[in-house]
């Protein structure tokens, strides 16, 4: 009898001693899993941060300032085309992009938020107001071609010129990645084309031979162009073109008529070659 107590004993104590082992080990487990998932959770976390890292990288915030050189040309209704002297722009905005396709591909839009050009034309009669021209003309009138009157005039020509100013444009802009799988700078060259809509006001100046007109309108305006953006610097390339229903405003009595009063359909094409920053 003495032998079964023991025996039986001895069973109980290694079942208590198999329960506590088998509790310790479950613990550990436990604790060991709660671990795995910790580190997994933060590897998650840290490998989403080196996405957006890299993202940010090749894509940018989204602001850009555009300064560029702008080859104009303008013509109104059957009179002869005005090429550009010279002309230059800036523009501000923000491009809003939807996210990743494929990994190298974002569609946003764009938002144009302020547009500035300048152009100054040549004549179309240049040629004709050349100096044989003006010496034909100052030996028929004599000297009393040039009275005080006509000097302040002349003093006051400064040629033809156009002022347009755009704000609140929008329009698709696709960009491509090609190498952004690369962990490497070549990851960061991107290619993006884009066409916006500009509603703009324009100013045209018309100052010559002591005739100064100035014609304000409304002017729509459209751009399509590309760039080549690395990181934070883009060059680009866009055609713009528009037209508006211009007013003549004389301050000469040559154009205090009645066809002042009409309002001439003016048209605007222009190619901008330019450099863009992004912010």
């Amino acid at each position: 009898m003495k032998h079964i107590i023991i025996s039986a004993a001895l069973l109980f104590a290694t079942a208590l001693g198999a329960t506590a082992q088998t509790t310790a080990e479950t613990q550990q487990q436990r604790e060991s899993r709660e671990q795995q998932e910790a580190i997994d959770i933060l590897l998650k976390e840290n490998k989403k941060l080196k996405q957006k890292e890299q993202e940010r990288k090749i894509w940018g915030k989204g602001r850009f300032l555009k300064l560029g050189y702008s080859l104009a040309q303008t013509g109104a209704d059957m009179q002869p085309v005005e090429k550009s002297k010279y002309g230059f722009f800036l523009s501000k905005g923000t491009t809003y992009r939807f996210p990743t396709i494929a990994g190298m591909i974002k569609i946003g839009i764009d938002a144009v938020w302020f547009d500035a050009t300048f152009a100054k034309y040549k004549s179309p009669y240049e040629d004709l107001m050349s100096g044989a021209w003006t010496s034909e003309l100052e030996e028929i009138n004599g000297s009393d071609y040039d009275d005080d009157d006509d000097d302040l005039l002349e003093k006051l020509n400064v040629g033809r010129m156009s002022v347009t100013l755009g704000a609140f444009g929008v329009g698709p802009n696709i960009s491509v990645a090609p190498f952004a799988f690369l962990n490497n700078g070549l990851s960061c060259l991107r290619a993006s084309v884009y066409f916006h809509y500009q509603p703009a006001m324009s100013l045209y100046l018309k100052s010559e031979n002591g005739d100064i007109e100035l014609a304000p309108a409304f002017c729509n305006m459209f751009d399509f162009g590309g760039m080549l953006t690395y990181r934070a610097i883009s060059l680009g390339v866009e055609g713009r073109w528009g037209k508006g229903k211009f007013k003549p405003i004389g301050f000469n009595t040559l154009f205090i008529d009645d066809d002042s009063e009409e309002k001439v359909t003016r048209k605007f094409a222009n190619t901008r070659l330019y450099i863009s920053f992004a912010f």
